[in-house]
């Protein structure tokens, strides 16, 4: 979570190759190698974290975990992939350090307060195919962390995880084309500042459910099925960090319809925080 309480991360085990196990504790060191990092990553800034120059492999254990601190994660730009890269230069006790070996990288990805798991439950009316199409509650939401207070809305649709809604025509399951919601929460009052069709946002990327780049993009992101998103106005639209829940209503609108102009469904539901994304 974009946290500004220090977070500890264990990367990986510091192993040791032996037979038997050391009848006494191996100190080894470590240095920063920002020239290593992963490709494709930015440089975690030294000031963001803190990392043992010093380790210590117990007496008795074969291993033991190498530990970074992540003192403000709330600092950090959720958009980026960090990376780190560590050089062990030395061990204790006549041991050596395996050239395969000396090198550690890592990729951190930093996700705001809302990213997780939730559990979804509520009601889902369409004016367009009453009784036909309805709800299949309860369903599984990700929220993916797209900036520092906002998301994507994913569901597993074709055994993908992707921007979407799930419902049922006639009892069997299916999913609007070209409809997924992003969002934006105001990071101070957790309200929902901002919901639009995933799909009308050409800054989007391409998946099963539809094409974002055939959308119409700003203010409107209406998708090329004339579908797009509008929150109800009615409807409490926020965060609630003791509960870990989120109150929302919203309209997909679907101007190529007989509701025209006018909302074609309407959704009120809670999401409940189950866990973090795997």
């Amino acid at each position: 979570m974009a946290d500004a309480t220090p977070q500890v991360i264990r990367t990986v085990q510091i192993g040791v190759s032996a037979n038997n196990a050391p009848a006494t504790p191996i100190t080894y060191t470590a240095v920063a190698s920002p020239t290593l990092i992963p490709a494709g990553t930015t440089l975690l800034p030294a000031s963001a974290y803190t990392f043992p120059a010093t380790g210590t492999i117990p007496a008795g254990a074969y291993s033991a975990p190498f530990e970074i601190t992540i003192t403000n994660a709330s600092l950090l730009n959720s958009n980026l992939t960090y990376g780190l890269a560590f050089t062990l230069t030395s061990a204790s006790d006549g041991y050596t350090i395996a050239e395969n070996a000396k090198v550690i990288t890592m990729k951190i990805n930093i996700k705001n307060k809302y990213d997780g798991v939730y559990n979804v439950t509520g009601t889902f009316t369409d004016f367009v195919m009453p009784g036909v199409f309805t709800g299949n509650y309860p369903l599984t939401y990700r929220l993916v962390t797209t900036g520092p207070s906002s998301v994507d809305v994913q569901m597993l649709i074709n055994s993908v995880w992707q921007p979407g809604y799930l419902f049922l025509n006639a009892g069997a399951g299916t999913f609007f084309g070209s409809y997924g919601l992003t969002m934006t929460f105001n990071p101070t009052s957790d309200v929902i500042s901002d919901l639009h069709n995933y799909y009308g946002d050409r800054t989007k990327a391409l998946t099963s459910v539809g094409d974002p780049s055939l959308g119409t993009g700003a203010p409107n992101y209406v998708a090329s099925n004339t579908r797009s998103a509008r929150l109800d106005p009615t409807g409490v639209n926020a965060y609630f960090p003791a509960t870990k829940t989120i109150r929302i209503k919203h309209f997909m609108i679907q101007t190529n319809q007989p509701t025209g102009p006018n909302p074609r469904s309407a959704f009120d539901e809670t999401w409940t925080y189950t866990g973090p994304r795997p």
